[in-house]
């Protein structure tokens, strides 16, 4: 009996199943860098986000504050020659500048102590000297204690609250009077709340501007000051329209009797008595 041979698998095309093969990791390969780069361009902002939130936490003051850019700010300079109330403003322009520019507490001396020319320069050099020799240390707190008592004394302060307690419109303007209040009222060692300066300005008018104004119970302060203004003028236009009562005064002589003229006393001095009348003027006809 013969033997049959096996039947033989079916036939595989070796070379289009590499080319295949090849084929598919070259399009995973593609794929795979288009979804980095996608991924890539997503990050971007995030990544900028972060590094500018990084940025802005860098100690980058060194350039940004120094005696070079400071003065472009222009912080008005101290020569110790001015009054109480000037004093007052150059340290609240000063203080203005610090915080508009965020300068560093670790700075704020030293431009404070740059601003200092003539008197002022010697006057802290030397109150320096004695800080230094009592121990007590050239911070920035200590340097605005000592400033305000060489410059700006207790008792200026004083004087300026017991002023402002005091203080009435009297013949100027309702503007130049709230402008007042609102200067003297930063001397006021007591906590202001806004009804009660409204109460101080209200007491402070005129009578016939407070009779009015008061008893709107305004309790807003510029509103307040406006009203104030507008009663102002509707009073002083009242007077001015005002008709004047009784004419003319009576001691003004009429117009007639100024023609006349004035003869004295009816007396004569030729001869005749005073009781006699001048003679009358006879014309023949």
């Amino acid at each position: 009996m013969t033997c049959r041979p096996p039947t033989p698998p079916p036939s595989v095309d070796m070379p289009n199943l590499a080319w295949a093969i090849v084929m598919m990791a070259t399009t995973l390969q593609q794929q795979s860098a288009t979804m980095a780069q996608q991924r890539q361009v997503a990050l971007h902002p995030l990544e900028t986000t972060r590094l500018e939130a990084e940025a802005s936490h860098l100690p980058q003051q060194a350039h940004t504050f120094s005696l070079e850019i400071f003065p472009r700010h222009n912080p008005p300079k101290f020569n110790g020659k001015v009054n109480p109330d000037e004093v007052d403003q150059r340290v609240r322009d000063i203080k203005r500048i610090f915080e508009a520019t965020q300068c560093p507490e670790e700075r704020k001396l030293s431009y404070a102590i740059y601003m200092l020319i003539e008197e002022a320069e010697f006057w802290w050099i030397s109150m320096k000297q004695m800080m230094e020799d009592r121990g007590e240390d050239a911070t920035l707190e200590n340097f605005k204690v000592r400033f305000r008592e060489e410059y700006f004394p207790h008792s200026v302060r004083y004087e300026k609250e017991i002023e402002f307690m005091q203080l009435e419109q009297g013949n100027v303007l309702v503007t130049e009077y709230a402008t007042r209040v609102k200067h003297l009222a930063r001397f006021y060692t007591q906590t202001m709340i806004e009804a009660w300066r409204c109460r101080k300005f209200e007491f402070g008018l005129k009578q016939e501007l407070k009779e009015v104004v008061i008893h709107m119970s305004i309790r807003d302060f510029p509103a307040l000051v406006e009203k104030a203004k507008v009663v102002e003028i509707l009073k002083s236009s009242s007077r001015l329209a005002k008709p004047q009562v009784g004419g003319p005064s009576k001691s003004m002589p009429k117009y007639e009797d100024r023609k006349k003229p004035y003869f004295g006393p009816q007396s004569y001095t030729s001869g005749r008595s005073s009781s006699q009348s001048p003679p009358s003027l006879k014309c023949d006809m």
